[in-house]
């Protein structure tokens, strides 16, 4: 991303077409939004966030990251923050504790 906006390229069949994003701001997410937009579709960001993310300013996290991509695609973006009921989750997931790759499916649910 060199700080230029990004055009949107709209065509006809695509006028009318929304869109949600779940944008993390890596690269994978970035670049879905960034497809959707030459397709003419009107993207929302939403972006999670959570205890467990180390989000902050001094190390560009992932919230920063998300909105800096939002803006750069003149989307908008909604951070949701989860709270008690993730916390909860975590500490009694209801599929049980995983083990190895999978240590935490309940997460990704």
């Amino acid at each position: 991303m060199n700080g230029k906006r990004i055009e949107r390229k709209y065509t006809d069949m695509n006028l009318n077409k929304k869109a949600v994003a779940l944008l993390s701001g890596g690269l994978d997410s970035t670049l879905a939004v960034k497809l959707m937009i030459d397709q003419g579709i009107d993207v929302t960001a939403v972006h999670f966030t959570s205890v467990f993310c180390n989000c902050t300013p001094k190390t560009a996290g992932c919230k920063m990251q998300a909105r800096k991509v939002a803006e750069e695609f003149s989307v908008p973006i909604h951070v949701i923050h989860k709270g008690m009921d993730y916390i909860k989750m975590v500490e009694n997931p209801p599929h049980g504790h995983g083990s190895a790759m999978n240590a935490c499916i309940d997460c990704r649910i």
